[in-house]
């Protein structure tokens, strides 16, 4: 199923669009591992030296990282997010028939 995604992405744009497509799926990932990250804080009441700092400050990297990839290319970094969100609701409609 991947190999039919990528060669339809690089037959419709070029290589630098499936590199932005991959960042700005990449980026929103790592955005989302460190609000679960602080959610788990939250929930063990475990603080570490500097935690908070640290991770609002990665946050704020990723919003920017996002944000200029969408500036830079809109197109592709929509397609991309639209990939994203069609493969979180393919993974529950998947887990619910399963079950």
């Amino acid at each position: 199923a991947q190999f039919i995604l990528v060669a339809c992405y690089i037959l419709v744009g070029s290589f630098q669009s499936l590199i932005t497509v991959f960042i700005i799926v990449n980026w929103i990932f790592y955005g989302l591992t460190v609000i679960g990250f602080i959610r788990i804080k939250r929930k063990n009441s475990v603080r570490f030296v500097g935690d908070v700092l640290s991770s609002a400050v990665f946050l704020l990297a990723v919003l920017g990282l996002i944000i200029s990839q969408f500036l830079t290319n809109t197109k592709f970094s929509l397609i991309g997010i639209v990939v994203f969100l069609f493969g979180i609701f393919l993974s529950r409609v998947l887990t619910k028939v399963i079950r």
